[in-house]
């Protein structure tokens, strides 16, 4: 027992050498999520050592990992990292390099900046992990579970719009394949999308400086512009389309009326940025999601009624979903994980486990006997519920992971769309196997930015499997295939 405690650190670090190992160096410039598993504190060693030694350096480290991997909070992770390095242990080699990279993500003072990195060079001579400064930022990285994105496919998957760089908004039918845009006019330097209407009339986007636009799809035109006083994390419709709501950094929530343009309410439940928002379907109750886990529900039509809170673990909550009949809540979350809440009673009914990769979407089915979901591992995956049995899994052509999934508006198909721009469909059959459905790969297109011309039809690359049968569903989504599209001035 004595050598034990006397050889505590030596113990410890070949504990958490094989956690280490895995651990994914999010925010680096040229780093894949997809390497991001739940080997990040979430492992039997990390736990282990957090159970047997939570006031040792090493604990402090698996904190600040968790802080920043799962909750995108870098100021935590530095607190958390900075209480390891009090407590006299500096050849960590591991908490310096976080620690710098920390500094660096968040914009410290250069000379700071550079002291850490001497400090960990120091200590690691030879080290093949990459240079502190060379991480992108700002952090979170955009087209990430739980951040800022360009893309946004329509409830249904009637509509895929993207933000492109240089503010205009593009968007695609994908029932009839006609390609639209909408470039402003002022100085709305648009830069994110929150959400598509279910009806396909509105585009509901964002810029990082506190504003946002209702677009009217059938104008091209901007219907009602919002100021949101702080940065729109997250939005949603309801689903008459009558309202639109809009999480913020600031952790509020606020509601306006679609058609009028009214500003009807603020909402202030969490403290950290609302990077999750869905109405039910009837559109008198709201679910919002934060980057600590919490989960609130807010009844629109009885707004003195406080928030129902449920918690879904310490993980950002990347997306929400609510069942058809409103009855059940599901949440996909940045450690991997999809939980599902009983709102009858409030109790967490189950929690699935199968993605090995920050869950970016989910989506019930019409009937509500099925979930999809996508996330960074590059999967989408089928669920059966309520026994939360995986029905099958497809591997996607999404170098950077799923967006975004939904049902098509039978229940017949799947439909994905990557951060890219790329659409794929896939036949709900009820086998063990999801089959790509008419998946077509095309080439990314450079198209003009004049308003009028909209979108060029990209053209086929060539087909993966079959053709479809002609049956109603296959002739709705035939044309829903991959579409990459990337904005470059006119040439006069």
């Amino acid at each position: 027992m004595q050598f034990m405690r006397a050889n505590r650190v030596i113990l410890v670090f070949a504990a958490i050498a094989v956690v280490l190992g895995g651990l994914e160096i999010a925010g680096h410039v040229h780093k894949d999520e997809t390497a991001t598993t739940d080997h990040m504190g979430l492992s039997s060693e990390s736990e282990l050592i957090l159970k047997l030694y939570p006031d040792s350096p090493e604990a402090d480290y698996i904190r600040g990992v968790q802080a920043k991997h799962l909750r995108l909070n870098l100021q935590e992770a530095r607190q958390h990292f900075e209480t390891g390095l009090a407590k006299g242990i500096k050849s960590h080699s591991f908490l310096l390099h976080e620690y710098a990279v920390i500094l660096h993500l968040q914009g410290a003072d250069e000379t700071e900046v550079a002291a850490a990195v001497a400090t960990w060079n120091k200590n690691a001579p030879g080290s093949m992990m990459p240079s502190p400064q060379t991480f992108a930022r700002p952090f979170p990285e955009w087209n990430r579970a739980a951040s800022l994105r360009v893309m946004a496919l329509a409830p249904g998957g009637g509509l895929l719009a993207q933000v492109l760089e240089t503010g205009a908004v593009a968007w695609v039918n994908l029932e009839t394949g006609e390609k639209q845009s909408f470039v402003p006019t002022n100085s709305l330097p648009l830069d994110h999308l929150l959400n598509v209407s279910r009806d396909q009339r509105f585009v509901l986007a964002a810029d990082s400086a506190g504003g946002a636009a209702i677009i009217d799809a059938a104008t091209r035109t901007i219907r009602h512009q919002l100021r949101t006083e702080s940065v729109a994390t997250s939005g949603a419709f309801s689903h008459d389309g009558k309202l639109c709501a809009i999480g913020g950094s600031d952790g509020s929530l606020r509601l306006w009326n679609t058609e009028s343009g009214e500003f009807l309410t603020e909402i202030h439940e969490h403290e950290l940025p609302v990077s999750a928002l869905a109405f039910n379907n009837t559109g008198d109750r709201i679910a919002t999601g934060d980057r600590q886990g919490n989960i609130a529900l807010h009844s629109i039509r009885t707004q003195e009624l406080p928030a129902v809170v449920l918690v879904a673990g310490k993980s950002a909550a990347a997306d929400l979903a609510f069942s058809r009949n409103g009855r059940f809540l599901a949440c996909g979350s940045r450690d991997n994980l999809i939980r599902i809440w009983n709102l009858k009673d409030g109790h967490r009914m189950q929690v699935l486990a199968g993605h090995t990769a920050p869950v970016s979407s989910v989506a019930f089915s019409p009937s509500g006997g099925m979930l999809a979901s996508g996330g960074a591992d590059r999967t989408v995956r089928v669920w059966i519920l309520p026994k939360g049995e995986q029905l099958g899994t497809q591997r996607v052509f999404a170098e950077d992971g799923v967006c975004t999934v939904t049902f098509s508006g039978s229940g017949g198909f799947v439909i994905c769309a990557d951060f890219n721009g790329g659409i794929e469909t896939f036949p709900n059959v009820g086998s063990s196997d999801v089959r790509r459905h008419n998946a077509k790969k095309l080439p990314i297109r450079e198209l003009s930015a004049v308003p009028k011309r909209g979108l060029e039809p990209p053209r086929p690359l060539r087909t993966l499997g079959p053709e479809p049968s002609a049956s109603a569903n296959s002739a709705t989504w035939a044309s829903a295939c991959f579409y990459r599209l990337k904005w470059v001035p006119a040439v006069s």
